[in-house]
């Protein structure tokens, strides 16, 4: 990506629930450093002192999701979970929470932010058309900072274009090197500045949603993606945008600058040599016509 300086990306893990599966929900926490969707979990006692109610602690997905219960003996879970959940004791909380306090982006500096969705050419994502994609801006308590919509849809393509492109790249769709998939680029904030030191940037929420989910069958309510990624990074001054969008422009000037100036060089050491080699050309006549004489 070309459009700003430091770009940082993460990956989206988008949640179909069964109760929200026609609109996705993927919570980014920009100060994870993970890029796998596991979470911490704790396991506390709840009023009967016998079971707890575990929880997910993670920012990538719902605050205090219950999740399972299990029975607490001697201080360890007793209760079986496929996939051995973590248990984080009270300073890990602490630290995993003062982590969680700090500000990412600088105040004060411009910043935008991309999504890019990876979606396959599949028949559900054709026949749903247009969709939405909301993106939110939250700070660490989940107050809402800015908010971006924006239509987008799957690129169209004619049957006769699609036939013609997967029959000239059949090998390297049917060895694997090609995934039959297309990813479309969303700007969703430009010139975005953090102002609020007590709230700074911590999350971003990203929804995706049919407009009219009652027009479509059941089985087609659901949007296919295969990968998804946020990108955000620093808004370039005048002079960089002026070079990056007459990058060609600029390199070919530069070439060509560059390409006169060791030609002057040349033609310099050139004329120099040649100036030499007369002065003692005109030396050495001289002395002849005065021994001649």
């Amino acid at each position: 990506i070309m459009r700003g300086l430091e770009v940082k990306s993460h990956p989206i893990f988008f949640d179909y629930s069964p109760e929200d599966y026609h609109m996705p929900r993927g919570v980014v926490d920009l100060l994870s450093s993970r890029i796998a969707p596991w979470v911490y979990i704790d396991a506390t006692k709840d009023n009967t002192g016998d079971e707890s109610t575990v929880r997910s602690l993670d920012r990538n997905t719902e605050s205090c999701a219950e999740i399972f219960v299990c029975k607490i003996e001697n201080g360890t879970s007793s209760g079986k979970h496929d996939g051995a959940p973590l248990i984080k004791n009270n300073s890990s909380l602490k630290e995993d929470e003062k982590s969680h306090s700090s500000a990412i982006l600088t105040q004060g500096q411009q910043y935008f932010f991309e999504v890019a969705l990876t979606l396959p050419e599949s028949e559900i994502n054709k026949q749903l058309g247009v969709f939405m994609v909301s993106v939110q801006l939250q700070s660490s308590d989940g107050f809402s900072l800015a908010t971006s919509k924006q239509a987008t849809m799957l690129p169209y393509e004619s049957k006769i274009v699609t036939t013609f492109r997967k029959f000239s790249l059949i090998l390297p769709f049917a060895s694997g090197l090609l995934s039959e998939t297309k990813t479309i680029h969303l700007l969703c904030f430009d010139n975005y500045v953090d102002r609020d030191e007590k709230r700074p940037l911590s999350k971003v929420e990203i929804r995706l949603d049919i407009p009219n989910p009652a027009a479509f069958p059941s089985t087609l309510h659901t949007i296919q993606v295969q990968s998804s990624e946020l990108r955000y990074g620093k808004e370039m001054n005048q002079t960089q945008l002026f070079f990056r969008n007459w990058s060609y422009s600029c390199a070919f000037c530069g070439v060509t600058i560059i390409f006169l100036w060791y030609s002057f060089l040349v033609l310099l050491v050139l004329h120099h040599r040649s100036k030499r080699k007369r002065h003692s050309n005109y030396i050495q006549q001289s002395y002849d016509d005065f021994f001649d004489s």
